[in-house]
């Protein structure tokens, strides 16, 4: 039986919790960068730097927080006091404050330390703190540069030096940015009392002029590196230089021993540059159009390995006066040029610009620089993208032409060229309806001559050249039609197409793979006149062309601009003799010529004489002129006649005058037909070729023709001379009859000055034309248009036809423009008592005019004891309601001997003591060094006592004595202390009273001394204080007793029967036993226990139950539902039931019915390339596919019934079993099929 107990209170008990969350955060509190009134220090770094390079980073920081910053408190040199940093580091000098926190930021070592006035005037620190003494120097004269570098070039980075101003009797301190061979770089506050925190450079001539003693501290804790070049010289930057170009060079000199050097070049303090420099030299071309007209500031700062930098700093302006711009694209398209920029000017950033195009030196297009050009703002940050261009004009002739593109400049400057350069302009449409024949390519210069493929290589690159007409598959040509007026011109003999790769002038002609996505394998045929084309390139625009116009053989094939020269036409030759107007047949004139170089030698007897024994196979062509006896055949006559003509026997063949064949020269007009329809020669010119190679032409020729049936049919053409009988062929397209449906093309547009044409074809080859009528002059634009100024007249420009430049109407004059005098700047004269306003014409700087102004003062700034004031002069002129003013700040007040500026020194001051009188001290200007105010005498301060010594303390009953001091004099006095009385108490004897015992509340005793004050007092028996109840069960948890024990003694024990009730909380099932909850109650407590009480119930079934023994049906066996077991027992509850078979449907597997046709191939055709084929198989369940009779490393078949039968597939059986799994609903059964096929 287990028990498990649980005791709960049911008393209601209140319970408070309070929660107390603290909460700590950190506060960024920025810097103080204008150094006024804080209470607290502006500490931006809780550690020292830890390495040079960090060094220099922190240093640049702080420059970069303060620098420019005054050290004020309302914009007045009144910071004495003011400034935690002042208290804190102050030693004479606000500029010793300020110097000595920046070296604290660096080095964490506190204030540095104070002046040292015994020295004079604090040139030196008196016992430094956290730094140690590099060097001083002393009395050296103002020219004595040598013993200022000697000391100071010794100087580092953060460093801290310590000045006596020379003739000024003051000191200074500074902060050492940079050292180089010129002089220090310094970052300091308040130098000559100017209350500005600063950067500034300082030569050793400077150094020396101005100070005539020094200081040099280094920080004890600075880290390693950090070395300074011995010389780093800048010599090509000018303070206060103009430049008024594009460019402006930056060059120096760099020697020393530090590695890695480099320079990088910062305008406004944004680095642009960065360069290495080459032999101890430097140099960069700055481009001057990325900054805006005025004033900046360059930077040059030195670096190496070890992270120093040292920078020089120069103001120049900018003046770009000239447009500033650029052509990002222009390209020749077909018949057109288009061209993007973007141009925009410093004068006037919201002008949007005119832009000028010229082709070939005469305008042909004006636009304006308003669009968006995202390549401005990525070139020019500080310009908007709102400056672009774009546009396209018409160009008629192909071929290169000169553009120039100009800006147009406005307010100061010039015009400027954005691009000037040629361009190639493409041809806009060619010929589309050339027949998709073999052709032989000749050129114009000679007709034995075609293009051919050099060597008959099969190879990509192989080079394009002519050759002498042979009639082989080498120099014949495939024209595949691409749809837009473009075709392929694909060699016969490889498959591969005409191609370059390049676009330039001159690029060179080869063969190449066919890609149809590349347009240099494209071509455009332009009709040239007499049945010859221009063949232009589709990439480049540029024209097939014979190199040098040369027709020998192995003249190269070139792309070269269209130059309208012969050597650009060439001529389409059909080698079907379908349709074309020249012949094919052997074009030497000399029988027996089987090299074809217009000789008979040793070479084509020989030649022969393998054709005659069977060693080689001569070609149609080859044969006619072997045949020299004209019998139709190559016999040992042919032979024995070539023999007598090498060695001079005969001179001609018997052949030469025999008919040897017919060729069709000229097609008929009419080769498509309708069914039924009768035959037309109309158009047709045959020719009878002879062995001299003679022609003439014969109409007594027949034709056979059967036109009853449509489709592809050879007319044969046969004539007869004697008993010779020659024939050739050509053909035509037989129609089935239909109703015409016509499309048209447009082959020529009209013009303003020629109509146009449209053809209409049908499907059948029917086809007419109708003439466009002529557009007249719709396409106008202005030229020659003039713009007026204020200095000369202006012209609205002539109109001309755009189409065929045609003058349709001249312009008009326009007047000059009145000024516009929007530009003005102040003349100042007569020591500033006078001013002229002066207007200058922004369209001519020439036009100007000038009035008086109306000049009057104020006084800007008092003069001083040692400085002149400054009188603010104002010069004003009424522009209409316009009040235009300019004001000057001129120093020409007299210095006022009795107005004291700068700092002030006290003199002769004493301090109060006890008994003596002090003086406030007098105040002296540094500036001038008069007196300024005499001082006070200050009062004696009276004796200050400390808080004393007890020398003998009081007690209970007796005094005491207390000896005190002056802490400003020592004097000493001695007090009574009164006796303190029974003033601490204490309780003895207490006893607490309980339920059996009285108590006692004790007596009081003083603590100091031991004496009874008062006696205590008895305290009565308490009543029994019963705590909560514990309780004491029986065994089996029906009866239990509360057990009371008293709180103030555990010996007095009350127990009680409680009232005990029975809850069933876990009834038992077939293999658990039962629970019961019996809870003990007595006066509000109770207690709990489980008791396990009640037996195993075999029949209680309450878990889950498991189904056992069951089984699918298929649809040859049935199945069964299974039998129930209870999962906790193992018992069965419940028998299963038989399922019935399944009654699915047999499934068909479909395959592509051409599979075995197509697959059935001679092993010799798989050894060159591999053979893929999809099953494209069907069925209702999901298909699986598997090679079962193969090897893999022939043939495999994919997931998705892809069949690939690899290169060098060996003859033989193979099979393939497709299987349909069972569909999911059992609608259909598995099926499988095998397909068999064989490699022959």
């Amino acid at each position: 039986m287990k028990r498990k107990r649980r005791i709960s209170c049911m008393f209601l008990t209140a319970i408070m919790v309070m929660v107390i969350v603290f909460s700590s955060g950190i506060t960024d509190v920025a810097a103080d960068t204008t150094f006024k009134n804080n209470s607290t220090e502006p500490s931006n770094y809780s550690s020292a730097v830890s390495s040079y390079s960090e060094l220099v980073q922190r240093l640049n920081d702080l420059i970069n927080k303060y620098n420019n910053t005054t050290w004020t408190s309302g914009g007045t040199c009144d910071h004495y006091g003011k400034h935690i940093c002042y208290s804190k580091y102050y030693s004479g000098h606000q500029c010793k404050a300020f110097a000595s926190y920046i070296f604290n930021e660096l080095f964490k070592n506190g204030n540095i330390g104070a002046y040292d006035e015994t020295t004079g005037n604090g040139y030196k620190i008196k016992n430094p703190s956290g730094a140690t003494l590099v060097g001083r120097a002393a009395g050296f004269a103002e020219t004595d540069t040598a013993t200022v570098q000697k000391i100071l070039s010794q100087a580092k980075t953060g460093d801290f030096i310590q000045v006596k101003r020379r003739n000024r009797n003051i000191p200074h301190s500074m902060i050492v940015k940079e050292v180089n061979s010129n002089g220090i770089t310094i970052f300091d506050a308040n130098y000559m009392g100017q209350c500005l925190v600063a950067v500034y450079d300082k030569t050793w001539q400077k150094l020396a002029k101005e100070n005539e003693a020094f200081s040099l501290y280094h920080a004890t804790n600075y880290p390693a590196g950090g070395s300074q070049p011995t010389s780093f010289t800048v010599d090509t930057l000018k303070n206060n230089d103009t430049v008024s170009g594009t460019s402006y060079t930056i060059a120096g000199t760099f020697t020393g021993a530090s590695s890695n050097k480099s320079v990088r070049i910062y305008v406004d303090y944004g680095n642009i540059a960065t360069v290495t420099p080459a032999d101890g030299r430097f140099s960069y071309s700055l481009d001057t159009t990325k900054f805006k007209n005025g004033s900046h500031v360059i930077s040059v700062k030195f670096l190496d390995s070890s992270g120093l930098d040292y920078s020089n700093h120069y103001t120049v302006t900018f003046g770009n006066y000239n447009p500033i711009g650029g052509v990002s694209t222009l390209t020749g398209g077909y018949s057109k040029i288009e061209l993007s920029g973007w141009a925009f000017d410093y004068d006037n950033l919201d002008a949007k610009l005119e832009i000028h195009v010229y082709l070939d030196g005469s305008p042909v297009k004006g636009l304006t620089s308003n669009n968006v050009n995202s390549k401005i703002t990525s070139l020019y940050p500080q310009v908007d993208s709102s400056h672009g261009f774009s546009g396209e004009f018409p160009v008629s002739t192909v071929g290169e032409h000169q553009i120039s593109v100009y800006a147009i400049n406005v307010g100061d400057g010039n015009n400027i060229c954005l691009y000037s350069n040629p361009v190639y302009v493409k041809p806009s449409n060619g010929i589309n309806d050339i027949p998709e024949d073999t052709y032989y390519i000749k050129p114009y210069a000679t007709n034995n001559s075609a293009i051919d493929i050099y060597g008959a290589y099969t190879e990509d690159g192989v080079n394009v050249q002519l050759s002498t007409l042979h009639g082989r598959d080498n120099q014949k040509f495939q024209l595949k039609n691409c749809g837009d007026g473009r075709y392929q011109i694909i060699a016969a003999h490889s498959g591969k197409c005409l191609a370059t790769d390049s676009k330039d002038n001159g690029a060179n002609v080869i063969q190449a793979t066919i890609n149809n996505a590349i347009n240099s394998q494209k071509w455009i045929f332009v009709d040239a006149g007499d049945g010859y084309y221009n063949i232009y390139n589709s990439s480049s625009g540029r024209c097939l062309d014979l190199y040098g116009g040369y027709t020998s053989d192995e003249t190269n094939i070139q792309l070269f601009n269209v130059n309208g020269t012969n050597a650009q036409k060439w001529k389409l030759v059909s080698t079907t003799n379908s349709g074309k107007t020249e012949d094919t047949t052997v074009s030497s004139s000399y029988l027996g010529d089987l090299n074809y170089d217009g000789k008979i030698t040793s070479v084509d007897l020989s030649t022969v004489m393998k054709a005659t024994n069977g060693t080689i196979t001569l070609s149609d062509d080859d044969k006619k002129r072997a045949d020299v006896n004209g019998d139709g055949k190559i016999t040992k006559e042919d032979v024995e006649l070539i023999q007598q003509y090498i060695v001079g026997l005969i001179t001609e063949f018997p052949a030469e005058n025999m008919l040897m064949d017919i060729v069709i020269t000229k097609a008929p007009n009419k080769i498509t037909y309708y069914v039924g329809e009768k035959l037309s020669t109309t158009g047709m010119q045959v020719m009878a070729v002879y062995g001299n190679n003679t022609r003439k032409e014969i109409t007594d020729y027949e034709v056979s023709l059967d036109t009853s049936k449509a489709g592809d049919s050879e007319i044969v053409v046969a004539y007869m001379e004697g008993d010779i009988i020659k024939s050739t062929s050509y053909k035509i397209t037989v129609l089935e009859n239909h109703i015409h449906s016509y499309t048209e093309t447009v082959t020529k547009n009209a013009t303003c000055s020629s109509t146009g044409s449209i053809i209409y074809k049908c499907s059948c080859g029917s086809s007419y034309t109708k003439t466009i009528p002529k557009t007249g002059h719709v396409n106008k634009e202005v030229r020659n248009s003039v713009t007026a100024t204020c200095g000369e007249t202006g012209y609205t420009g002539d109109i001309y036809c755009k189409d065929c430049g045609t003058k349709l109407e001249s312009g008009n004059v326009i007047e000059k423009l009145p000024h516009d005098y929007s530009r003005r700047h102040f003349i100042w004269y007569d020591n500033w008592k006078k001013c002229k306003i002066r207007f200058i014409c922004s369209a001519d700087s020439s036009h100007k005019i000038e009035y008086d102004t109306v000049v009057t003062s104020v006084v800007k700034k008092e003069p001083t004891c040692i400085t002149k004031g400054k009188t603010r002069y104002f010069a004003t002129y009424m522009d209409g309601d316009i009040k235009r003013v300019n004001r000057k700040d001129v120093a020409d007040i007299d210095i006022d001997k009795n107005n004291h500026e700068g700092a002030v020194e006290l003199r002769n001051v004493k301090t109060a003591t006890c008994t003596e009188n002090g003086y406030t001290g007098d105040t002296y200007c540094l500036s001038c060094g008069e007196l300024i105010e005499a001082g006070t005498i200050i009062a004696a301060k009276g004796h200050t006592w400390n808080t004393g010594t007890i020398t003998q303390p009081a007690t209970c009953t007796n005094e005491g004595k207390k000896q005190s001091a002056c802490t400003i004099c020592g004097t000493t006095k001695t007090e009574t202390i009164p006796a303190n009385g029974h003033s601490k108490t204490e309780i003895r004897n207490q006893k607490e009273a309980t339920c059996s015992e009285t108590g006692y509340t004790g007596d009081i005793y003083c603590k100091e001394c031991g004496t009874k004050i008062e006696t205590g007092k008895t305290i009565d028996k308490t009543d029994h204080q019963y705590m909560e109840p514990s309780f004491e069960w029986s065994v089996d948890g029906k009866s239990a007793k509360a057990v009371y024990t008293c709180k103030t003694n555990k010996n007095h024990v009350i127990k009680c029967d409680a009232q005990v009730i029975a809850e069933i909380i876990e009834e038992p099932t077939c293999s658990t036993e039962g629970t019961t909850l019996y809870t003990a109650v007595s006066n509000g407590y109770s207690d709990e226990m489980e008791v396990t009480d009640m037996p195993v119930d075999k029949t209680a079934h309450t878990g889950e139950t498991v189904i056992k023994n069951a089984k699918k049906a298929t649809f040859q066996t049935t199945g069964y539902t299974g039998d129930t077991y209870c999962k906790d027992c193992g018992e069965k509850l419940s028998d299963g039931e038989e399922i019935a078979k399944l009654s699915g449907k047999q499934q068909r597997i479909i395959v592509n019915s051409k599979f075995r046709k197509t697959v059935v191939k001679k092993a010799s055709a798989l050894k060159k390339k591999k053979f893929v084929y999809n099953l494209k198989a069907k069925a209702k369940g999901t298909l699986t596919y598997e090679v079962t009779k193969g090897s893999s490393k022939y043939i495999s078949v994919s997931k998705k019934g892809i069949v690939t039968l690899r290169k060098g597939c060996k003859k033989g059986i193979y099979k393939i079993t497709i299987t349909a799994a069972e569909t999911a609903n059992g609608e259909f059964r598995q099926a499988t099929k095998i397909i068999t096929f064989r490699i022959k």
